[in-house]
C-alpha cells in the first residue's frame, strides 16, 4: 500500500528539482520515486481484485512499452473484458494496430473507443491519423 514515505520521498524530489532543475540524479530519483509509488499502488490494486481492469491495462500499458505488442493486445482484451466501457482500453489497441499496420483492425477499435467517448480528443485524433495512413498503404 502506498505510504507517508512514498509521498513524502517525491515531494523532497521535487524540491530539489526545482532547486536544481539541471541535476539528472533528482529527476532520476523522482522518477524512481514515482516508479515506486506506481508498483505499490498496483500491487494493492492487485490485494483487492486480481481481475481489476486496471490492472489488466497497467499490464497491458508495460507490454506495450516493451514492445510486446500481440501480448500487449490480449492483455488489453482481458481488460475489455472485465469492463466493457473502460475508456482508453479500445483507443490503446487502435494505437497499437496503427503501429502494426493494421488499418482495419486500428479504426474498428477507435469506433469502440468513441462509442464509449464520442468527444474524445486523443480517439478522434487517432481516426483522423488511421485514415490519413490507409490510403497511404493501398496499392
Amino acid at each position: 500500500m502506498p505510504t507517508e514515505e512514498h509521498f513524502a520521498a517525491i515531494d523532497q524530489y521535487r524540491q530539489l528539482t526545482r532547486l536544481a532543475p539541471g541535476d539528472a540524479e533528482y529527476v532520476y530519483l523522482l522518477a524512481r520515486s514515482w516508479a515506486e509509488l506506481s508498483r505499490s499502488s498496483l500491487k494493492e490494486i492487485a490485494k483487492l481484485d486480481s481481475n481489476s481492469a486496471r490492472l489488466h491495462q497497467a499490464l497491458s500499458q508495460e507490454l506495450w512499452n516493451q514492445g510486446k505488442y500481440d501480448q500487449a493486445l490480449t492483455s488489453f482484451q482481458k481488460a475489455a473484458d472485465v469492463d466493457p466501457k473502460l475508456p482508453e482500453i479500445h483507443l490503446a489497441m487502435s494505437l497499437i494496430y496503427l503501429q502494426q499496420k493494421k488499418y482495419d483492425e486500428a479504426l474498428a477499435e477507435i469506433e469502440r473507443e468513441l462509442s464509449l467517448v464520442p468527444d474524445s480528443q486523443a480517439a478522434l485524433a487517432t481516426r483522423a491519423k488511421i485514415a490519413a495512413a490507409k490510403p497511404a498503404s493501398a496499392p
